[in-house]
């Protein structure tokens, strides 16, 4: 390792428990860690996070994943957001950093698997406003291991920089499910959710 920059990755939270499985609900509903025991990740401001702003916060970056298992019947509508909310466990993010549209799932899904990724770029931060780039992608599949079906990804996060985050303020960083079919049968379930600041 060069250790060119003189930079560390560094992991802010890694949720300590499977969150809560979202089933037989139409209503966007918070499924990273949301409970006394699996608590929620707080993003600090960003004006503090990486330090004072005079080490410079412009191009910092920063990276969330999160995964899990999908079940479904029939062929139900799916959205999952992840962003920023001032209250916890809110359901629907306030600032949306990166979403899905309402796709269509396969059928009949038993077991299959899900992934999130979406890495944030630090463009500007000043003392009221801030702009930041955030873009990944969201893969689910019909298969866990040794599975012979394909997955199918979207794409996800902002055509724009986002420019609403204050920079002073503090916000719950969570992610989000919507089935548009309320059935016992249509679950999801986040067993990994991580934050990573990669500078």
């Amino acid at each position: 390792m060069t250790f060119l920059t003189g930079t560390n990755a560094e992991v802010l939270y890694c949720m300590p428990a499977a969150g809560s499985p979202l089933a037989n609900s139409s209503a966007q509903t918070v499924i990273s860690g949301n409970a006394a025991g699996n608590p929620p990740y707080q993003l600090p401001a960003l004006a503090t996070l990486w330090g004072s702003s005079s080490y410079g916060n412009s191009g910092r970056c920063m990276r969330i994943v999160a995964r899990g298992i999908v079940a479904t019947t029939g062929t139900p509508t799916l959205k999952v957001a992840l962003g920023l909310n001032t209250t916890q466990g809110t359901g629907a993010p306030a600032i949306v950093l990166a979403s899905t549209g309402a796709f269509t799932t396969a059928s009949g899904i038993a077991n299959g698997l899900w992934e999130l990724e979406v890495g944030i770029d630090i463009n500007q931060i000043g003392t009221t406003t801030s702009s930041l780039d955030a873009l990944g992608s969201f893969r689910i599949g019909v298969g866990n291991n040794a599975a012979t079906t394909a997955m199918v990804g979207y794409m996800v996060g902002s055509s724009a920089a986002i420019t609403t985050v204050v920079p002073t303020t503090s916000y719950w960083l969570e992610m989000s499910a919507l089935w548009g079919t309320a059935s016992a049968s249509n679950t999801i379930t986040c067993f990994q959710y991580e934050v990573l600041g990669l500078n």
